[in-house]
């Protein structure tokens, strides 16, 4: 087979391809000290944890209960690798993420990053925008994707 390849509309489809992905902030995740479990953040709350900006970076400070209701929209994009700390930003509490299906038995990690949404109303006009992590053993994650199946979300944000 013999073809040429056309330079200038090679560049023009890559750029195109580049810059149509959208870009999402940097994200860093601070839980309670030797906490294990599950991390919800739910995005677009009125009366949500304030903003708060590392460098770039957007920082969640979670809570003991492991959900955080969050002022921040939702975060779509491409972002890299989220950052999650033990007590307080420093890289000597860094908590290792990965993505890997097997997670080690016996080392605490940080993994997930499953977004969602859940309507508020049966019409789908407000929606409540959502982001699951877990941080822990093996055996830890596993129970805490138990527990964070039970949560209704509509009655964190709105308790009755």
């Amino acid at each position: 087979m013999n073809f040429k390849i056309n330079i200038p509309v090679l560049l023009l489809v890559l750029i195109s391809v580049l810059t149509s992905c959208q870009r999402g902030e940097p994200s860093i995740f601070v839980v309670p000290e030797d906490y294990k479990g599950y991390i919800l953040v739910i995005y677009n709350q009125e009366n949500g944890a304030d903003k708060e900006y590392q460098d770039k970076s957007r920082v969640y400070r979670i809570p003991s209960s492991g959900v955080l209701l969050s002022k921040f929209t939702s975060n779509p994009g491409l972002s890299g690798f989220p950052k999650f700390y033990n007590g307080s930003i420093a890289p000597e509490n860094q908590i290792r993420f990965t993505m890997d299906r097997e997670l080690p038995s016996d080392t605490i990690i940080a993994t997930g990053g499953i977004a969602g949404g859940v309507n508020k109303d049966p019409d789908g006009n407000e929606v409540i925008r959502f982001i699951q992590y877990y941080v822990g053993t093996k055996e830890q994650i596993g129970e805490a994707h138990k527990e964070v199946e039970n949560l209704d979300i509509i009655e964190l944000v709105d308790p009755q």
